[in-house]
């Protein structure tokens, strides 16, 4: 491909009569030779180096900086946002730093009380997503880039098969979004049959109803990581610091006592901690509700001993981890005499991913939305998602970047990123966050929430 096809167009912000003036003195006086300046020169020689090292490659995007500054914003002075990303579902609050209309770090929001100024790493690494240039921004058919006029049409084609009873499934991951709830509610209404799939592949078991830990002096896990990752890792990490802060004011010892498999955040934190392997984690449950379990070793035997005596002091919450099977789990979790609070989140009326893996096993479904969502990757994996997904008779796949389930998805449309749209949700403590958009999307790129519009309506 020929330098000449590109083009770069710089727009300088202040030129001067100095700087656009001719030097005289520096141009050429060798008869025959182009009237040129030294600048020029050099000026012409960078474009066409710059031209020639991106002769094959993307087409270089237009530096033009604004001439007159916008109302409110001055260079180098920042300006900060309350927003929110959603983790797994719950929404993380945050305090954007914006400068010159361009986000640029994240901090929990200080006033919020379910981050309190804090943030997971997470939430923090986010915003790089804003930036990423392997973003897809065209609409696809078979992998073939498309007007969104045709996507358009089919739209229109489905809203009749729909309104006359056929199956419209949408997948989507954990979310607290009352507006998305609400979205899915009227497509219910407007259409015989529709259901919303969830599938959160960092919860298989379902995603957590709200604060694990409750007001407990003591802290008893068996491979349990309640300050861990997740999306509840702020609020868990500042309800024990708070705690652990009330006690020693008011001169009361905490304990927390941990037997992993795995060093963990919580485990790094204990004032007891047994490594032990993962088999071995049921035996120690099974020894402290006093049921037979073989032969302990001593440093196990000194666990089981200190949690049985912090168990006849009180104030004791027992968490138990997927290691331990689930009637177990239960039955050590009750030793506990304090209870996590009530469950708070929404994540509003779904179906789990086996009910519509086995009405794509029939045929039975007509049009498949897979929203920011990549089955194929993160199914089980006793199950071929990419076969599945062929048997649908249309398989939208709405994301950021395109994925291993957009291989096999009929459509691909780009999403906008979390921080381009407005959305909501619940934080941690249950409370509803709004999320604004930090950027204006460079793109022609769909809002999650526009384009659940456009399955009932038409632009």
């Amino acid at each position: 491909m020929p330098a000449t096809a590109k083009r770069l167009n710089i727009q300088r912000r202040t030129p001067g009569r100095e700087s656009e003036a001719p030097d005289r003195a520096s141009r050429a006086e060798k008869p025959g030779e182009a009237n040129a300046t030294r600048r020029e020169a050099l000026t012409l020689t960078s474009l066409g180096a710059m031209a020639a090292l991106t002769g094959c490659g993307d087409t270089p995007e237009q530096a033009v900086p604004y001439v007159r500054e916008p109302l409110g914003v001055t260079p180098s002075e920042a300006r900060y946002y309350a927003t929110g990303y959603m983790l797994s579902g719950v929404v993380q609050p945050v305090l954007a730093t914006v400068r010159e209309g361009r986000p640029v770090t994240l901090a929990g929001n200080p006033e919020h009380p379910a981050s309190r100024g804090a943030a997971d790493p997470f939430t923090i690494a986010s915003i790089l997503g804003l930036y990423d240039r392997e973003r897809d921004t065209a609409v696809r058919r078979d992998g073939r880039i498309v007007p969104r006029s045709d996507f358009d049409r089919m739209l229109h084609a489905a809203r009749a098969r729909w309104r006359a009873g056929a199956k419209l499934r949408i997948l989507t991951g954990a979310s607290t979004s009352p507006t998305l709830h609400r979205q899915v509610d009227a497509l219910k209404a407007a259409y015989p049959d529709v259901a919303r799939i969830h599938h959160e592949p960092a919860f298989p078991d379902g995603p957590p109803a709200g604060p694990r830990l409750g007001e407990a002096r003591t802290l008893i896990s068996f491979g349990a990581d309640p300050l861990g990752p997740g999306p509840m890792q702020t609020v868990e990490a500042g309800r024990w610091a708070e705690l652990r802060r009330r006690a020693r004011d008011a001169g009361a010892v905490t304990q927390l006592l941990v037997a992993e498999a795995e060093p963990t955040l919580t485990g790094a934190r204990a004032d007891l901690r047994l490594p032990a392997r993962e088999d071995r984690l049921e035996t120690l449950a099974q020894a402290v509700l006093g049921e037979p379990s073989g032969e302990l070793s001593a440093l196990e035997r000194s666990f089981v001993d200190a949690t049985r005596r912090a168990l006849r002091e009180g104030g004791v919450q027992v968490l138990a981890g997927e290691a331990l099977s689930a009637p177990t789990r239960r039955r050590v979790e009750a030793l506990g005499d304090v209870s996590p609070p009530a469950a708070m989140l929404d994540y509003g009326e779904v179906l789990p991913l086996r009910t519509l893996l086995t009405e794509l096993r029939a045929g039975d479904v007509d049009t498949l939305l897979v929203l920011d969502a990549n089955p194929v990757q993160t199914a089980p994996g006793d199950v071929d998602a990419a076969d599945l997904l062929q048997r649908a008779g249309e398989v939208v796949h709405a994301s950021t970047h395109r994925n291993e389930t957009s291989l096999f998805a009929n459509w691909f449309v780009p999403l906008t990123h979390p921080y381009e749209a407005w959305s909501d949700g619940q934080a941690g403590d249950g409370g509803f966050v709004i999320t604004q958009p930090l950027a204006r999307p460079q793109s022609d790129v769909l809002a999650p929430h526009v384009l659940l519009e456009r399955l009932r309506h038409s632009n």
